[in-house]
């Protein structure tokens, strides 16, 4: 068996040792395809058992790759490629015919937005395995929902309630929600303010984007709620 050492003239292009067994007029090896592609063209010398004296003929038949765009509803939301990170929209050059795992992240959290995995333009499953034939592109679409925050002031005047409710305080883009606001007993309430105004209640707010409101009460000396007991020894 000889040992053949081929070195390429780009310094992105690793040493790589194959070692051609007697009779053999081929053998396949792999390369990075990031830097053999099949638009690329790498000057390959070869030395044949340590010295570049007699060192057989070697051709270079880079597979062909194709570009894949992986995209998203909303660019810069987050995924996968083969496990390694990626930022919408990413372009990939695979080699035509081999398979790759993509994966959509949800949820994803940008401030007080929220991004939820819907589908994929292929039909794919959130995470699942794409096959390299031809360019094309691939597009991850999600769902938006904006944080409503919740405050009432004083904080013993009363409550503030919304409908629909929510368990973690997002709303879907577009959607509707209603917020009523309680006095507690000795309190009356007096109006809402930051994204919502006026003494009206209940009031509909429209979840176009994050969105604060605070209900306002104001309460009598006697107000149960706003007593503290001390004990006396």
């Amino acid at each position: 068996r000889s040992l053949v050492t081929l070195t390429g003239s780009n310094t992105a292009f690793p040493s790589a040792s194959v070692t051609v067994g007697a009779g053999l007029l081929s053998q396949s090896f792999s390369l990075p395809t990031s830097v053999v592609s099949s638009t690329t063209t790498v000057t390959i010398t070869a030395s044949y058992n340590g010295s570049a004296a007699n060192a057989p003929l070697l051709t270079v038949n880079p597979q062909p790759t194709v570009s894949i765009t992986i995209n998203a509803s909303t660019p810069g939301l987050l995924g996968t490629a083969d496990g390694s990170s990626y930022a919408a929209p990413q372009t990939f050059n695979w080699v035509q015919g081999s398979n790759h795992t993509i994966n959509a992240g949800s949820p994803q959290n940008s401030g007080n937005t929220r991004y939820l995995f819907s589908s994929w333009s292929d039909g794919g499953a959130q995470s699942h395995l794409v096959t390299a034939s031809t360019t094309t592109t691939i597009t991850a679409s999600f769902t938006t929902q904006y944080l409503l925050t919740q405050n009432v002031s004083p904080s013993t005047g009363g409550s503030l309630s919304a409908n629909p409710i929510s368990p973690n305080g997002y709303y879907g883009a577009g959607s509707t929600v209603q917020l009523t606001a309680s006095p507690n007993t000795g309190c009356v309430f007096t109006g809402f303010s930051d994204d919502l105004a006026g003494s009206a209640n209940p009031q509909n707010l429209g979840m176009s984007a994050p969105r604060t409101v605070t209900a306002n009460f104001s309460c009598t000396a006697n107000n149960p709620a706003a007593l503290q007991f001390v004990a006396i020894t």
